[in-house]
């Protein structure tokens, strides 16, 4: 694996890392999303829904990985937070559109996903079919997920 100019070690672990969460939610989610593909949940996200899939720590490292099921009703708007470590972020079903500041809106669909950094400030908007999300985060253990926005 290519490393950057000046990274250390623990760096290497952790982009590592969060490189491991992203194949294993790819192929998590691919297998969910073709299951939903087929047959569309009868059920309307009508509540903001967290759950927690797999926790674990990153070998030889301080950090843990978490992966995590979301969903918001449609239209939500997710105020704006900031996670202490990088995030992917999977659409599994529906849309929706991160806010980042000073950036202009990215919005993604089924199947398609999006890296967050570390501190990124950014919100969010559920489309107008709700969403669900199979987000991974890359975190030192006992940081909790989303911190307040610094400004």
């Amino acid at each position: 694996m290519p490393t950057l100019l000046g990274e250390s070690r623990m760096e290497r672990w952790v982009r590592a890392g969060a490189l491991a969460a992203q194949v294993l939610l790819a192929g998590l989610a691919g297998a969910e999303a073709q299951e939903v593909a087929g047959a569309r949940s009868p059920e309307p996200v009508t509540s903001v829904s967290q759950k927690i899939l797999q926790r674990f720590d990153v070998p030889g490292t301080p950090y843990e990985a978490i992966l995590m099921r979301v969903e918001f009703p449609p239209n939500y708007d997710v105020a704006r937070h900031a996670h202490p470590g990088p995030e992917a972020s999977f659409v599994l079903q529906g849309q929706c559109t991160f806010l980042f500041d000073g950036q202009e809106p990215k919005t993604r669909v089924a199947g398609e996903s999006l890296e967050l950094p570390a501190y990124a400030v950014h919100g969010a908007k559920a489309g107008p079919e709700g969403v669900v999300l199979i987000n991974t985060f890359i975190l030192e253990k006992g940081k909790p997920i989303s911190i307040p926005p610094t400004d």
